[in-house]
């Protein structure tokens, strides 16, 4: 039976629980998924300081439970510390991000991303470049607001979702 944990970059355990509900209602029959939430940050990711800040408790996280997983997710839209997991672990490191640009591109399509932290929007945007999908990537849509204060409000986060796209 596959074991995936699920590492949450940001310090919410009530965010890590909801994504894993969501992972594991996603995953094959059979498949556990696990999280993980750091022990040490902020509780939203919301600019490029704090997603830098993260990378570290991505990979202590992750190469504390390497030998006891099939594969690990990076839940974070940054994917911080994606590539340094990879280089020192055995298992399959994927990334919300970079399956989330991949599958949006999938035939060359093109998308963009709609995102409440525009304090991320200078690494998103870097994101979509290094992994070859610029032609492919028409930009951002940001919400107006505090961050923090959408995600709090679902029918808020949903409108301003709505309006900046």
């Amino acid at each position: 039976m596959p074991r995936i944990l699920l590492i949450n970059p940001n310090t919410s355990e009530s965010t890590t629980s909801r994504m894993v509900a969501i992972a594991q209602a996603a995953a094959p029959a059979g498949t556990t998924v696990i999280g993980a939430t750091a022990r040490a940050g902020v509780a939203m990711i919301t600019d490029e300081a704090s997603l830098r800040a993260s990378v570290s408790e991505v990979i202590a996280l992750g190469v504390a439970a390497a030998g006891d997983v099939d594969g690990m997710i990076v839940a974070a839209f940054g994917d911080p510390g994606l590539a340094d997991l990879r280089g020192r672990v055995t298992v399959p490191v994927v990334g919300i991000a970079e399956s989330a640009m991949h599958a949006a591109a999938a035939g060359g399509r093109r998308f963009g991303i709609a995102t409440v932290t525009p304090g991320l929007a200078g690494a998103i945007t870097a994101r979509a470049t290094a992994l070859g999908l610029q032609a492919c990537f028409t930009g951002l849509r940001l919400t107006e607001g505090d961050p923090l204060a959408l995600v709090a409000e679902p029918a808020q986060l949903l409108a301003a979702l709505a309006a900046a796209v």
